[in-house]
């Protein structure tokens, strides 16, 4: 320890010992002459300086450059990664949800999880699906209705150019469907509303053979969507009687006890939940005479465009789901009133206004059984498809007044396979008919859809239809339609 320590001291002794003498050696020496910078040397500090600043400017914004690409590289990593969304309630008229707001269509969809999304297209938020499907329908009758392919009730063996047992049969693909279906971004400005829409089409318009069909807009909308409302503007399912029953699709028991249709119009929901259910609230206005054109004074304008009114509907709705999980009970009435107008008088009235009350409800028996309908009375129902598209009496002036209906159970023990049975009847008031007129259409009905694929459908339907007439036979028809479907 004491020899370690010894040779520490002697150590820094021998280090001072050289400074002090390096330093005297130092100040000893005689004193260099400043010599004065030339112009090239002072040229080359001031580029070196500027090369410094460069490099240095260089360098922060390198900086800057890697701060940038980390962010973006972040918000890339955020918006890639999968959304858990909370479990919204059943959009209203989809052929899988509760069909509250909308007609219920039952047609095959595709199942929801595809391994490639061809019939998808995404840009930025915006996005377009396309949906639809190619079918073949088969159809027979007994005894003729006034249409093969869109009946809407049988027609008298006393009519012109009619006898009894004349039979009919057909083939037809213009319900062959194809539709688009739009989701937009949200819009701030509007309550940061979400923007959806749908175009869809098939080919039942009012020209063209079968080889030569021409196309039909089913529907041409687009909506607003909040939390608890909606908006929706364009061609849809009108608001009164929103359901459909299972057969005859092509015409959708129109004129035989289903009301409502298809037309313009603006309409608005609310929903919220009260108690253990939802309460629905709808209203809205449309375009009178979207359906049956009608012009009964022969201006060349429509009577409800002369009016210079839209109808205006409504409809309130509860859901509640009792002894069947995910299937509520839902319970709904609506209502519509129009205007008509003529420029001259007929059967000595230029006013008219169609009315209509419907009552409908979804009752889930069993998680495998359903009963569902519609109740309905009303007058002056042509444009909505009531009074078996009978106006009014033109010699007394009376408007047709109707009452009418459809019931149905639909059994459905897998996803592949379903049986349906029911009712549906359109009778007008007797006097309120000319001599001829139609005074009751009713029919029974049972059918079966089999799907050996998710994409794949067979349907049966058989009906046996009366049309009744006043002063004339009855109509008695038996009908068979088969149905070959693949959906996309």
């Amino acid at each position: 320890m004491k020899h370690s320590l010894f040779c520490v001291v002697t150590s820094v002794v021998f280090l001072l010992w050289i400074g002090i003498n390096v330093g005297a050696q130092t100040s000893a020496v005689e004193p260099t002459k400043t010599v004065e910078p030339t112009k090239n040397e002072n040229e080359m500090a001031a580029l070196k300086r500027r090369v410094a600043e460069l490099e240095a400017q260089n360098l922060e914004m390198l900086k800057l450059l890697h701060a940038i690409n980390a962010k973006l590289e972040l918000a890339t990593a955020k918006k890639e990664e999968p959304k858990t969304e909370a479990k919204a309630m059943p959009e209203l008229g989809k052929p899988t949800s509760l069909p509250l707001s909308t007609k219920q269509e039952v047609a095959p969809t595709a199942p929801p999880s595809e391994t490639v999304k061809w019939n998808e297209v995404a840009a930025g938020n915006s996005k377009i699906k396309l949906y639809g499907f190619l079918r073949l329908d088969l159809f027979a009758d007994s005894q003729r209705p006034n249409s093969p392919q869109t009946p809407q009730f049988i027609l008298s063996p006393d009519a012109a150019g009619n006898r009894a047992g004349a039979g009919n049969f057909s083939l037809s693909s213009r319900f062959t469907r194809l539709g688009i279906d739009f989701t937009g971004p949200r819009i701030t400005s509007l309550g940061d509303a979400k923007l959806t829409g749908r175009y869809e089409m098939d080919f039942f318009g009012n020209y063209g053979t079968e080889s030569r069909a021409n196309a039909r807009i089913r529907f041409a909308w687009l909506k607003l969507n909040w939390e608890h409302a909606s908006m929706t503007i364009g061609q849809d399912w009108q608001i009164v009687a929103p359901l459909l029953p299972i057969p005859n699709q092509t015409a959708d028991m129109f004129y035989a006890g289903n009301v409502g249709d298809r037309r313009p119009l603006i309409k608005t929901e609310w929903k919220q939940k009260v108690g253990a259910g939802t309460l629905f609230l709808q209203g809205g206005m449309g375009l009178t005479g979207s359906s049956d054109a009608q012009d009964l004074d022969n201006d060349g304008y429509r009577d409800g465009e002369t009016s210079g009114r839209p109808h205006i509907e409504g409809r309130v709705a509860y859901a509640h789901s009792l002894w069947v999980k995910d299937k509520p009970i839902t319970i709904g009435f609506s209502g519509l009133y129009g205007s008509e107008k003529t420029v001259r008088p007929i059967a000595g009235r230029t006013e008219f206004h169609p009315q209509l009350v419907a009552v409908d409800y979804v009752l889930p028996l069993t998680s495998k059984l359903e009963w569902r309908g519609e109740l309905w009375r009303g007058s002056r129902l042509t444009d909505f498809r009531g009074g078996i598209n009978q106006t009014m009496n033109l010699t007394t002036g009376r408007d047709v007044g109707a009452r009418g209906g459809w019931t149905e159970l639909k059994l459905a023990p897998n996803r592949f396979y379903s049986l349906h049975t029911g009712f549906s009847i359109d009778d007008p008031f007797d006097s309120d008919l000319e001599t001829g007129g139609r005074t009751r259409n009713h029919s029974e009905y049972i059918g079966a859809r089999v799907s050996p694929s998710d994409h794949f459908l067979l349907g049966l339907d058989f009906l046996h239809w009366r049309t009744d007439f006043k002063a004339q036979r009855t109509g008695v028809n038996n009908r068979v339609n088969l149905i070959f479907q693949y959906s996309f």
